[in-house]
């Protein structure tokens, strides 16, 4: 019932009211106006082909150019619609533009490494993070991130900067307001960055203001009552807390109950974070800088200005993320496609969803055919059922491949790494779908260190032996599979 209540009260409700609308005024009005169905045909033929156009006239991965057309041949008129106005980032990028800053345009002078497969990667990111070396670096599995993510917030003496993907209210939620008043009473700079679609029923409409009374400034990410171009595909997926530009924290967490054990969804919920120290934290800072700035660019200078240059340290560390009004960048998708490749003995993966794309699968498949030790862990029990069946799907063709792919027992894996050769290993939030690598604002980091990739490696070993296989496909999912592998760029 409060799933029920927070869904007709919330935002999502009258967003899907409009939808749902939208699409019964399509579907109705070529049967209620049988006169003007000639001239609607006309003008569903022109839009469907005006759409295709412009879907073919931009840089777009050719799973996603797929998808759209399939709905614009199934729906001519709305599908044309739709993807004009959910699906052409041309439009968002035009908005985009009036937000470029210094720091995504010019060029980055840093510590070069020495390591080709750091070198490669540092390249694919330049536009958005210099090579840099962190201080510390240390990996936290199943919820050990609590207690140091309160200790260095409680210790902030500048600014305290949050950016997460969900946050709901409980335990978690109600800890980390905690500090952040008595932060903010202690005159640090304290924001809060969420994204509006991932808390539409987690959080009352009236969050941000409540923090506002209590001196925390706070927004939403791409408010869903704006009905902004792209509002709907463009979440801001990532999870990062940043403190004095000092101190980082990133992984798969979000600020809710479940991640930290204390409530229980979905059986055991396994997930990770890392926390660096040095450089890194500083370009994390710059990262929720440059976010923040998209809904308050008069603060861009400032806050540029007010992140330290951090101390240089001896871990080779690459901080870097995603903008999807720039997708022609897809840093992430890069650098997981050069870690597949470069890697000489074994690649283990992490992750919630599996659905990549044609790029990544390759790399996947073409290691283990070199004879590399490919494993991927999925989840057993499903948040998403459609999700799930698909992530399923994909499991079973790497398999077929070569790869070996277990499903989590326990419960649910939302942990997000991939570690190779016990060398380098990558900790974020990006999952290995297409929506994650191509259509979100997601963050992640790169080290290249003995004992932090150990330390990844003991994990997953020893949640690998709790996997079982991938479960048999049933005609009910093959069927559904059939409906919906041809959207899966779109979930």
């Amino acid at each position: 019932m409060r799933k029920l209540r927070l869904f007709f009260f919330g935002r999502l409700f009258w967003y899907a009211a409009v939808l749902i609308g939208f699409a019964a005024l399509a579907v109705c009005l070529p049967i209620f106006l049988p006169a003007a169905l000639p001239a609607l045909a006309v003008f569903s033929w022109a839009a469907a082909l005006a759409a295709a156009f412009i879907l073919f006239a931009f840089p777009a991965a050719p799973e996603y150019r797929t998808a759209w057309l399939v709905l614009i041949l199934a729906l001519p008129l709305l599908g044309a619609i739709a993807y004009m106005v959910w699906g052409n980032y041309k439009f968002a990028a035009r908005i985009r533009k009036k937000h470029l800053f210094p720091s995504e345009t010019r060029t980055w002078q840093g510590d070069g490494y020495a390591d080709r497969t750091m070198r490669e990667c540092a390249s694919l990111a330049r536009e958005v993070s210099a090579p840099v070396h962190a201080l510390t670096a240390d990996y936290y599995p199943d919820g050990e991130w609590l207690s140091p993510l309160l200790a260095d917030m409680a210790a902030a003496k500048r600014f305290l900067w949050l950016e997460f993907y969900i946050a709901a209210q409980g335990e978690f939620l109600d800890s980390v307001l905690s500090v952040l008043k008595e932060r903010t009473a202690a005159g640090v700079d304290v924001r809060f960055l969420y994204d509006d679609f991932g808390c539409a029923s987690a959080l009352p409409r009236d969050f941000a203001e409540r923090l506002g009374s209590c001196g925390i400034r706070a927004c939403a990410f791409n408010p869903m009552h704006a009905f902004r171009f792209s509002a709907l595909n463009s979440r801001d997926h990532r999870k990062l807390a940043v403190i004095d530009g000092e101190c980082a924290y990133t992984g798969g967490f979000n600020l809710a109950d479940e991640y930290i054990g204390r409530k229980i969804r979905f059986g055991h919920w396994k997930d990770a974070a890392v926390r660096v120290t040095g450089a890194p934290a500083a370009q994390f800072a710059r990262m929720f800088a440059r976010q923040w700035a998209y809904r308050h660019p008069n603060d861009f200078a400032a806050d540029e200005a007010a992140i330290p240059d951090s101390a240089k340290g001896e871990i080779p560390c690459l901080a870097f993320c995603d903008d999807p009004f720039l997708p022609e960048r897809s840093v992430g998708a890069g650098i997981y496609s050069s870690l597949f490749a470069t890697a000489y003995e074994r690649i283990y993966l992490f992750t919630p969803y599996l659905m990549p794309d044609a790029r990544l699968s390759s790399a996947l498949k073409t290691a283990a055919k070199a004879g590399k030790d490919v494993r991927v862990l999925i989840p057993h029990i499903p948040d998403k059922r459609a999700a799930f069946v698909l992530t399923r799907f994909f499991a079973r063709e790497l398999e077929k491949n070569g790869i070996a792919v277990r499903e989590y027992y326990p419960g649910f894996l939302h942990a997000k790494t991939c570690v190779c050769d016990g060398k380098y290993a990558a900790v974020g939030s990006y999952n290995l779908d297409f929506r994650s690598l191509y259509l979100q604002y997601e963050c992640g980091v790169l080290v290249d260190d003995k004992a932090f990739a150990a330390a990844l490696e003991r994990d997953f070993l020893s949640a690998w032996e709790l996997g079982v296989p991938v479960g048999k496909n049933t005609k009910t999912e093959a069927a559904l599979c059939a409906l919906l592998r041809p959207f899966v760029p779109l979930f």
